[in-house]
């Protein structure tokens, strides 16, 4: 660890969780479990963005903006603090409610059995995918404000 604290070290611990979730089966209580651990560390991404001072200040101004407006860092929220406090109350960034959950699939159409989706309302995207999407919402913002992540 550094004497100070910084951004990347939030950044570096969310790409963890993300490889942790990358292709694997069966689908178990650890995925889920790793799933939302990914998500709440993704969202507090922007707590260290906004916190660490060798960030302009212009940037850390930018942060809480940027995330409303990306559907996937907004659902990534309404995720972790689903998952944080077991429901959402009126601060939620999506009318439907969403969750992490095991979906089954019967034979022929999925030899693994079930998948990891993320359910928004009515629709269900596969966890992996919206993982990749948060992560790549991320690299934009980092990288249109100059912040490194190589």
């Amino acid at each position: 660890m550094t004497p100070h604290s910084t951004w990347r070290e939030q950044y570096d611990r969310m790409c963890r969780w993300q490889e942790r979730i990358f292709g694997r089966t069966p689908i178990d209580q650890e995925l889920e479990d790793d799933a939302h651990a990914f998500f709440t560390s993704c969202f507090h991404l922007k707590d260290w963005l906004k916190h660490d001072s060798i960030i302009p200040q212009e940037v850390r101004d930018k942060v809480e903006r940027y995330l409303t407006g990306n559907m996937w860092l907004r659902l990534c929220a309404d995720l972790a603090n689903g998952s944080k406090h077991m429901v959402l109350d009126d601060r939620r960034r999506f009318d439907e409610d969403s969750k992490v959950e095991s979906l089954l699939i019967p034979p022929p159409l999925m030899p693994v059995g079930a998948v990891l989706v993320v359910r928004l309302g009515e629709t269900r995207y596969p966890v992996d995918r919206v993982v990749e999407r948060c992560v790549d919402a991320w690299k934009v913002f980092l990288a249109d404000h100059g912040l490194d992540t190589s």
